[in-house]
């Protein structure tokens, strides 16, 4: 929630004022850049000499891969995340996150691959699963993206993310019905939390363009986040070259489409 931030962000200054040496604090300040402040370059900027003062940050490497892929800068991202798992070869979650960045590079084969590995390492968390639902997406196999998120929601019933990718993948398949039946239960769901961009995947996944666009804006005057998943997720992959997308990508600093690379996807 936007007060929450607000309240944080002095204590954030506060504590860099008094150690301007922690990793830790100028990490979380490129994910208030990157995350609320859309201020990509400062982003950076703070992953970086987080980095310089600890070189195996393993949340640093984790955000700064994140960032990277929003920026159409895929290789980057994935050697980023590839020094996170090197530290920690058995960590779920490193696995999850090179997985996503294989992913997101449009290396589906070697994706799968490191996100069924982390499904492996830790069979009781959802996320593995919401995010290989995510890679089937990409690879247009939406009957298996289905059953993933349905099992990342057997694991995680309350959560939203899965439950609105699945409502998106349902409405690709013409399954109208469900999709707005899950549209609803997202909508729902305003009265304590941020759902506009899980809203504007829905409304993607049923091809309702006008409202798609409408709620990517509702998202960004909202801060919903991160903003920058409208760039690294295969909800949107349709709209890739549609000018107004676009359009949407530079008003809030991001590279066009066209002008990304490594999308194999």
């Amino acid at each position: 929630p936007l007060d929450a931030i607000a309240k944080a962000r002095p204590l954030l200054d506060r504590a860099m004022e008094l150690d301007n040496n922690m990793a830790e604090a100028h990490c979380t300040l490129g994910l208030f850049k990157s995350w609320y402040d859309l201020d990509w370059p400062g982003a950076e900027r703070e992953f970086q000499i987080a980095l310089s003062l600890d070189p195996s940050h393993l949340t640093t490497l984790l955000w700064q891969s994140l960032y990277l892929g929003a920026m159409g800068r895929h290789e980057e991202a994935i050697a980023s995340v590839k020094l996170a798992c090197e530290s920690e070869p058995l960590s779920p979650v490193m696995n999850m996150y090179l997985g996503c960045a294989q992913m997101h590079a449009g290396h589906l084969d070697l994706g799968q691959r490191q996100l069924k590995l982390a499904i492996e390492l830790d069979p009781h968390s959802y996320r593995p699963h919401m995010f290989l639902g995510r890679l089937h997406m990409y690879a247009e196999r939406y009957d298996d993206a289905i059953d993933e998120f349905q099992q990342a929601l057997a694991l995680n019933p309350e959560n939203l993310e899965a439950l609105a990718f699945m409502g998106e993948t349902m409405g690709i398949k013409g399954n109208r019905k469900d999709a707005l039946s899950v549209l609803k239960k997202i909508k729902a769901a305003e009265s304590h939390t941020e759902p506009a961009l899980l809203i504007a995947c829905i409304y993607s996944g049923l091809g309702y363009e006008s409202e798609m666009f409408r709620w990517l804006q509702i998202a960004l005057e909202k801060k919903s986040t991160p903003i920058y998943i409208v760039a690294l997720s295969c909800n949107f992959r349709r709209y890739h070259e549609h000018p107004r997308f676009n359009d949407f990508l530079r008003s809030i600093g991001l590279p066009p489409m066209a002008q990304t690379t490594d999308l194999a996807v």
